[in-house]
């Protein structure tokens, strides 16, 4: 925690210099929070961090109180589904937008972000021996229906 509190310091001190835009800034440890403990801003973005450098941003566009008629178990309601992501089988962090075959590496075809895939095409380019064929990758879990 120590470690993440460091790494915010220079944002937060930016935040309280415009502290008219942004309002009070503060930083809490979210286990043993639920959505009810939330005091939120509509179009406000929050950062969810975890294990050290884990940033996910966030923000709530709708907020409504619950009448008789929601059924209890289905809120908060998930807007897009992660279970189809294909992640980046290079850095594991970013949503594959290419897939790649014909590489030497452990699976074909290879899933790649656009990071990895520049770094690993552009800078490796010298290789003449490449038989890969790229194609571009939009993961379902980008598709909000």
């Amino acid at each position: 925690l120590h470690e993440i509190l460091r790494c915010f310091r220079p944002i937060r001190k930016w935040m309280e210099k415009k502290k008219d835009n942004f309002g009070p800034v503060e930083m809490k440890d979210l286990a043993g929070i639920q959505i009810q403990d939330l005091v939120c801003r509509l179009g406000y973005p929050y950062v969810y961090v975890h294990q050290g450098s884990c940033e996910h941003v966030f923000y709530f566009t709708d907020l409504r109180l619950m009448d008789a008629q929601d059924y209890p178990i289905s809120f908060p309601q998930m807007l897009s589904d992660t279970s189809f992501e294909h992640n980046c089988k290079i850095c594991h962090r970013h949503i594959a937008e290419w897939i790649v075959e014909g590489e030497e590496m452990p699976a074909d075809p290879v899933h790649m972000c656009d990071g990895c895939f520049t770094s690993y095409h552009f800078v490796y380019q010298h290789r003449r021996d490449l038989k890969s064929r790229a194609h571009p990758y939009m993961d379902a879990s980008c598709l909000q229906l």
